[in-house]
């Protein structure tokens, strides 16, 4: 009866590893979105071959000992069709991830349409500079008449299932003051992706590094001096 209890045991974390493998895949993005969602990071890489080797293990485990508990002088040669049928599956499981191309960042329709965003929210900014004496805006508010309507500060590559409020945040620490006391602009960030529309940047925790890109993440930032690039996750960025 222990025995038996073992090989269902097996076999119950076996569906789930499948379950969990599947999702990986299908939806597209799903899980990426949850981890997203829940501020964990990027999915590692390895996790989708550890699903996948403990899938194969606990199911061929799970199979020989619940069937050894019925019929303990049972030939156990059957494992091996076993093997390659789940191999067969785990293959076409793991081929769309272990195959895909990295992309840095993931630009297409919803990407280029993000750094367009982007560049004209850092255009308004630079028109309000330019008519309060080369003054930083403090707030958002003071920005909207020059240009800055509601859905600039959406981004269009919101997540699918869980986050849709992914915006850009303005670097805080540079609120209010003068442009051209600013030594070094071009390595200050002014805007980057944020979580939320309308933030206000203070540390590097409050950018949003996992919105673009599939295995690389990370995240589109402008300098002062309107340079606008895609920095990966590790990127070394300053706010002041």
């Amino acid at each position: 009866m222990l025995r038996f209890r073992l090989g269902i045991a097996c076999l119950v974390i076996s569906t789930i590893c499948l379950a969990l493998l599947v999702l990986l895949v299908y939806p597209r993005y799903f899980m990426e979105d949850l981890f997203h969602a829940l501020q964990w990071g990027p999915i590692p890489y390895w996790t989708p071959v550890t699903l996948g080797g403990v899938w194969v293990l606990a199911t061929i485990v799970g199979y020989e000992t619940v069937q050894a508990s019925r019929s303990p002088a049972r030939n156990t040669g059957s494992a091996l069709y076993i093997l390659l049928l789940i191999a067969f599956v785990y293959c076409n499981l793991l081929f769309p991830l272990l195959t895909k191309v990295p992309e840095t960042p993931r630009f297409g329709r919803h990407g280029n349409s993000c750094s367009s965003h982007q560049h004209q929210l850092y255009s308004t900014i630079l028109m309000y500079v330019q008519d309060h004496d080369m003054r930083l805006p403090t707030t958002w508010d003071e920005v909207e008449p020059y240009g800055a309507t509601p859905d600039l500060y959406i981004c269009p590559e919101t997540k699918r299932y869980f986050h849709r409020l992914g915006g850009y945040g303005i670097n805080a620490n540079l609120r209010g003051k003068n442009l051209g006391e600013i030594h070094d602009p071009g390595s200050i960030l002014l805007l980057a992706d944020s979580v939320f529309p309308r933030s206000y940047l203070t540390t590097l925790s409050d950018i949003d590094r996992t919105r673009h890109g599939d295995s690389q993440r990370g995240f589109l930032g402008t300098s002062l001096d309107g340079q606008m690039t895609f920095f990966t996750i590790d990127a070394f960025v300053r706010l002041k």
